[in-house]
């Protein structure tokens, strides 16, 4: 009986383990609203979280929000950049 249970708590531990996600999720509905001249505040309150990444150039900042989620038989992504310029959205990609 004590082999079973072992047996089952580590199927269980290893379900746990074999979902795992990265990076803040998102909606692309959320995404959708976005629109250039927005400023970063405006950005991150649409999107409900900041960006995962951000990557500053001379100039200008490159914000993304990478969603990575994977489950046993699934796996989702998502992605989405704005380009900032003095604060303000100049470029974006959905």
């Amino acid at each position: 009986m004590k082999h079973v249970r072992y047996i089952l708590q580590t199927i269980v531990v290893l379900m746990i383990v074999a979902c795992a996600s990265r990076g803040p999720n998102f909606r692309m509905e959320d995404a959708q609203q976005v629109k250039i001249g927005m400023t970063e505040d405006e950005v991150v309150q649409i999107m409900g979280s900041k960006p995962s990444d951000v990557h500053v150039t001379a100039g200008s900042e490159l914000w993304m929000w990478i969603h990575v989620a994977v489950t046993p038989g699934s796996s989702e992504s998502k992605s989405f950049s704005v380009k900032f310029v003095n604060g303000r959205a100049v470029w974006i990609q959905r």
